[in-house]
């Protein structure tokens, strides 16, 4: 472990504390692009991470009395089985298309903001245009070269 390792940690989490912005959404491309981590590995290492600390938040926000079981019980209903279907479908792609997986799942971000997009056109007029969500969609989700 180096001492940049635990700065970007740092600031990873200050940020996650003032904003609430996910620590993976941030931490995985820092430890990927600047560190030079294989990305199964810096996945996989924010998930063991994220685990362990969402048990002790879901835990202290239960103890508050600000969680709603039965809505976290929907939730799990959904996102567990998909969760799993997401992983085989990754799996998959990898099977069949190689290394060239990184551009297909590179493409997801955007296309699921065009979706997104598409869904919500009648949305209120102080939202971004859609032009504006797809460009930020392909600003982050597009493969590097």
């Amino acid at each position: 472990m180096t001492w940049q390792l635990v700065l970007a940690g740092l600031l990873i989490g200050t940020l996650v504390g003032l904003t609430g912005m996910g620590g993976g959404s941030l931490m995985t491309p820092i430890l990927v692009i600047l560190f030079g981590v294989n990305p199964t590995v810096a996945i996989g290492s924010d998930i063991a991470h994220g685990a362990i600390f969402k048990t002790v938040g879901a835990f202290q926000h239960r103890r508050m009395g600000n969680v709603r079981a039965q809505l976290a019980g929907w939730m799990l209903l959904g996102s567990a089985p998909m969760s799993l279907v997401g992983v085989s479908l990754a799996s998959w792609l990898e099977r069949h298309y190689g290394d060239s997986v990184e551009s297909v799942m590179g493409s997801e971000a955007p296309c699921c903001s065009a979706a997104w997009a598409w869904w919500r056109r009648t949305s209120s007029p102080r939202s971004p245009s859609t032009t504006t969500r797809l460009r930020s969609a392909a600003a982050i989700g597009l493969p590097r070269s």
